[in-house]
């Protein structure tokens, strides 16, 4: 496959990478333990990869929340909810949590298309929001929270479609869904001019925003209903820690 040498050789190019290698992460990190569980032909393992899948990703969505929220809480203790900047960001949260909650509402059945579709959508927003924060101080924090998020992303696609698709094609459907977030963070980080500190904070706003509802709605809650609600926040604090451990 024919990739551009400007995209191989600009640092853009090697994050955009970064966000799509992660969903392909996520979906080997379901398929590897699936495909042991199946040749053992453990139906209780298979039965329970799924929602503990869901559960570990959660954990690491919310490390990757608060990794995201960590370098703005001086700015939150300082100037109190009722700051400009901080209302630009719960704002821009709103916004990028109502996107994941509409996706969810006309793509809530899970299939395959319903997954891709909803990454597509809430990763434009997330990526976007990411790529207004080029260049400013909280972005290396930012940029590594929204890859560990890929992982997650790619898990879910794969809880949707590796049954029904195979493993190919559940991996082109979260490098499509990624594409959507590498895209556009490509895009506004090149294309846009120097932006304000209010759309700085509009975008942090919808990367968390898109987030964490996306990590409550389509990871913790069915979790919890298949595991229940003591071992299903025990996995995903075991899964947070981890990754706090690992590249906090």
């Amino acid at each position: 496959m024919f990739i551009p040498a400007w995209f191989v050789g600009s640092e853009l190019g090697h994050q955009c990478a970064e966000l799509l290698l992660a969903a392909i992460v996520g979906v080997l990190l379901y398929y590897i333990p699936l495909c042991i569980a199946k040749r053992q032909g453990n139906i209780k393992i298979i039965t329970l990869l799924e929602p503990v899948a869901q559960a570990i990703a959660a954990g690491v969505v919310s490390f990757s929340c608060f990794a995201m929220l960590q370098p703005l809480l001086p700015s939150f203790t300082h100037g109190g909810l009722a700051s400009p900047d901080v209302l630009y960001f719960l704002g821009g949260m709103a916004a990028g949590g109502g996107l994941v909650l509409q996706t969810h509402h006309y793509f809530g059945d899970a299939s395959s298309n319903a997954a891709t579709a909803a990454m597509l959508a809430h990763g434009a927003a997330e990526g976007a929001g990411l790529g207004l924060l080029v260049g400013t101080p909280a972005f290396a924090a930012l940029f590594q929270s929204q890859v560990l998020h890929g992982v997650p992303d790619g898990m879910l696609v794969a809880t949707a479609s590796l049954e029904r698709s195979g493993l190919l094609r559940t991996l082109l459907a979260a490098a499509v869904a990624r594409a959507g977030q590498a895209g556009a963070f490509y895009a506004v980080a090149t294309c846009s001019p120097a932006v304000s500190e209010e759309a700085v904070w509009t975008g942090e706003g919808v990367a968390f925003g898109s987030m964490a509802v996306m990590m409550w709605q389509e990871l913790a809650q069915p979790a919890k209903q298949r595991l229940g609600k003591v071992r299903a926040a025990a996995i995903a604090t075991i899964a947070a820690a981890v990754t706090y451990l690992l590249f906090d």
